[in-house]
């Protein structure tokens, strides 16, 4: 019965451990939540500034922070060409940068595609990447996000494609197909070889 209660200590104090680790990390995104709104704001008013007399005016971008677990920048609305069927105006919804805590605490950081009628990338978004803890978002980390939402605007959206063999399209290819490797096929295949061991000819 000793051995028994060893065991369910040993648990119970691992248990312990892992909750705290998980409240710190929820109290930490709060903190991180308003840091990151900051800076998205700034990007805001910036871009609004840079792109005031540009053929491409990006007005209608904005940064929102909701429900206390997600903080976002996006593109608005922009016309971008017009409907295939008709001479409408093709509508189309702007790409998103989307930082969120997920219920283990950890953070995930995603982008969304440009969306309209006449165009709609096969993926529905991509995940970026991915924080253990709040603490591990770096003021760097978070320009080089918004860095890759500007590039996949432009890749996505209808009205500036601008070509399958520039620079920004292999990037955004690259960390597309990379994202799923290491958060996709590579956790799948780990269990499978957990689930079927690779056998030593030698030794069997």
């Amino acid at each position: 019965m000793q051995e028994l209660k060893d065991v369910i200590t040993e648990e119970a104090e691992k248990y312990t451990v892992l909750w705290e680790q998980y409240h710190k990390r929820l109290l930490a995104w709060k903190d991180k939540r308003s840091a990151i709104k900051k800076i998205f704001d700034e990007v805001v008013t910036d871009t609004k500034r840079e792109f005031k007399n540009k053929p491409v005016n990006f007005r209608d971008i904005f940064a929102s922070d909701s429900n206390g677990e997600t903080v976002q920048l996006q593109f608005g609305q922009m016309i971008a060409g017009k409907k295939i069927n008709n001479d409408a105006p093709n509508m189309e919804a702007g790409a998103c940068l989307v930082f969120s805590q997920v219920p283990t605490g950890e953070i995930y950081c995603t982008v969304y595609p440009c969306v309209s009628e006449n165009m709609r990338p096969f993926e529905g978004f991509i995940l970026y990447k991915r924080f253990k803890s709040p603490e591990d978002i770096t003021y760097e980390k978070v320009l080089d996000a918004v860095k890759f939402l500007f590039i996949y605007q432009r890749q996505t959206s209808a009205a500036m494609g601008i070509g399958f063999w520039s620079w920004d399209k292999w990037v955004y290819h690259w960390h597309n197909w990379t994202a799923k490797i290491m958060f996709v096929f590579l956790p799948k295949l780990i269990k499978k070889l957990i689930k079927f061991p690779l056998t030593d000819d030698n030794n069997a």
